[in-house]
């Protein structure tokens, strides 16, 4: 896990390496702990979790030679979740989303 910091200098940093931020891949790990330990019956879950994932400023990345639509989708392909039929056969349903249309 990597730790926030305030990347602004006119902001406090009082808070910097408070808290601790998860990876994408974190978070797909846990939810397929859940779904194989059947721990969402145990904190009664009424819904199954699922990923909201933003794809930020594509333009700005691409400047700087990453392609972040290319580095998600791999990283789906990589956790079996790269369409909806196999993400919703994993219980990980999935949105993404992106102010720029192209991205998607």
């Amino acid at each position: 896990m990597v730790r926030a910091v305030e990347r602004r200098d006119y902001r406090s940093h009082e808070m910097d390496n408070l808290f601790m931020v998860p990876s994408l891949q974190e978070i797909v790990d846990l939810m397929y702990y859940l779904k194989i330990t059947k721990n969402r019956e145990y904190i009664k879950a009424t819904t199954i979790p699922g990923l909201y994932i933003e794809i930020k400023y594509p333009v700005y990345y691409a400047a700087n030679g990453i392609d972040m639509t290319k580095e998600l989708f791999e990283f789906l392909k990589k956790n079996n979740l790269e369409t909806v039929q196999k993400a919703t056969d994993n219980g990980i349903p999935i949105i993404i989303q992106s102010f720029y249309e192209s991205e998607l």
